[in-house]
C-alpha cells in the first residue's frame, strides 16, 4: 500500500485497516452486519482524515513533532531557535577562546 506524502500516519494506518477489513468481509461464513457497520464507520473516518490531511490551507500539523509537512508550530520553532542559539554561543565561545 502506498502512503501519500500528504497523509498523516493516522490516515495511512486507517486505510491499511480498511483494506484488511474488506478482505475479511469478502470471506464466506462471516456475519456481515457488524463488519459492514464497522466498514461504514471507518469510511466516514477515512473521509474526514483525507479532507483534513489534504487541505494544505488549514489544520496543518507540525513537521517537527508530527509529520513531514513543511510547517512548524510555534513551540517547536521556539525550541529549535533556542537550540540554534545555544550552538551559536558554544561556537562563538570556542572561537573566542582560541
Amino acid at each position: 500500500m502506498v502512503r501519500y506524502n500528504w497523509e498523516s500516519e493516522e490516515l495511512f494506518q486507517l486505510r491499511k485497516i480498511k483494506s484488511k477489513l474488506i478482505d475479511i468481509i469478502r470471506k464466506p461464513n462471516i456475519s456481515n452486519d457488524d463488519l459492514t457497520k464497522l466498514f461504514f464507520m471507518m469510511s466516514d473516518e477515512e473521509s474526514r482524515l483525507i479532507k483534513r490531511d489534504s487541505d494544505f490551507n488549514t489544520n496543518k500539523v507540525c513537521s517537527h513533532c508530527e509529520t513531514d509537512k513543511i510547517y512548524i508550530c510555534d513551540p517547536c520553532m521556539d525550541a529549535w531557535s533556542k537550540e540554534l542559539d545555544d550552538k551559536l554561543k558554544e561556537t562563538h565561545d570556542t572561537i573566542k577562546s582560541r
